[in-house]
């Protein structure tokens, strides 16, 4: 993700930096910076609209994930119960 290389890099230090680029309340930018972190596994089933009931962008905005892919793929493995 975009926003991810901008802080890997150091051309921004925080999240209000890039919500004041982009023109977007903070609390926007940091549910959108949420997503940088999933799993590709969840990012190809929202994709395809192929994810188990619940799996949606606004799960993952509202949900504290962990941040080991591993754990991620349980809770996914969860919500297919």
């Amino acid at each position: 993700m975009y926003w991810q290389e901008q802080f890997d890099s150091g051309a921004v230090g925080c999240i209000a930096e890039i919500a004041e680029r982009e023109g977007m309340a903070k609390m926007l930018a940091h549910k959108f910076m949420k997503l940088a972190r999933l799993t590709p596994q969840f990012v190809e089933a929202i994709d395809r609209g192929q994810g188990p009931i619940g799996l949606s962008f606004e799960f993952f905005v509202r949900k504290i994930l962990p941040h080991d892919w591993g754990q991620q793929e349980d809770v996914m493995e969860a919500l297919s119960r």
